[in-house]
């Protein structure tokens, strides 16, 4: 995260001295639409330099933004403090997909708790290498579902 707030510093500190206000609108988007790789990417990085609390609490970040898409495309209504697991709920009801998925998102937003929470004791290093690998595949099997809701 520190990187990317340096190389953010840097972007910033180059765009102010060296670009006008109108080169800067006149550039391409700045924010991609869908950032979940790069920020699962981040979260690898982080368990590689023994980081796990990190990669999870990153890994739950892209879970939970997964979850607000799926939850848009699917018209369930997002109430300024839905949790994921009440997301999770809503969208087996709606049968976006099953039980046994609904199960294992359920024991993945229980380690990012306990990451979010400081409980390092609670998970351990497996859990998370674990969690990195089930969250890139859920985001990758409803990447197509999530195309439309990222226009």
């Amino acid at each position: 995260m520190w990187i990317d707030i340096t190389r953010g510093m840097a972007v910033l500190k180059a765009a102010w001295t060296n670009t006008s206000a109108a080169e800067i609108t006149e550039s391409e988007p700045r924010i991609r639409p869908d950032a979940s790789d790069d920020y699962l990417e981040e979260a690898e990085t982080y368990f590689n330099l023994g980081r796990p609390q990190s990669a999870a609490i990153l890994a739950g970040d892209v879970l939970e933004e997964t979850l607000r898409k799926l939850c848009r495309m699917n018209h369930v209504p997002l109430a300024s403090r839905l949790t994921a697991n009440d997301m999770n709920s809503e969208l087996v009801k709606r049968g976006v997909y099953g039980t046994d998925v609904a199960e294992c998102l359920a024991q993945l937003t229980d380690i990012w708790d306990k990451a979010n929470c400081g409980l390092w004791s609670e998970f351990s290093k497996n859990d998370v290498q674990n969690m990195l690998g089930q969250v890139r595949a859920f985001v990758t099997d409803h990447a197509m579902e999530l195309e439309p809701a990222l226009l």
